[in-house]
């Protein structure tokens, strides 16, 4: 089975937000509906995915998804700009 990690941002450079699931999709959604239900003070709203990575084990994806959350903002945007410089959207590209 595949566990994803995975980051959704606001804009380019913008807010992040960091999560893990079985499903991509369905975790992505989830995230996005709770961003918007929880009504930030600032109305973010986390809808463009800009980073994901494939793992086989779930604790792994855990342990990365811990991490990355831990992890100071300016290198998420460095891995975030290695892996998608341009900062799109790669809903097109998740795999399954």
């Amino acid at each position: 089975m595949a566990y994803f990690v995975y980051i959704l941002a606001d804009k380019p450079n913008g807010n992040v937000h960091v999560g893990s699931a079985s499903d991509l999709r369905e975790g992505i959604a989830r995230d996005s509906a709770a961003a918007m239900s929880n009504g930030s003070a600032d109305g973010t709203r986390f809808e463009t995915l800009v980073y994901f990575e494939v793992l086989s084990d779930e604790n792994e994806a855990i342990q990365q998804e811990q991490q990355l959350k831990s992890a100071p903002k300016q290198t998420i945007n460095d891995m975030i700009a290695r892996f998608n410089p341009q900062w799109k959207d790669l809903s097109g590209q998740i795999p399954f």
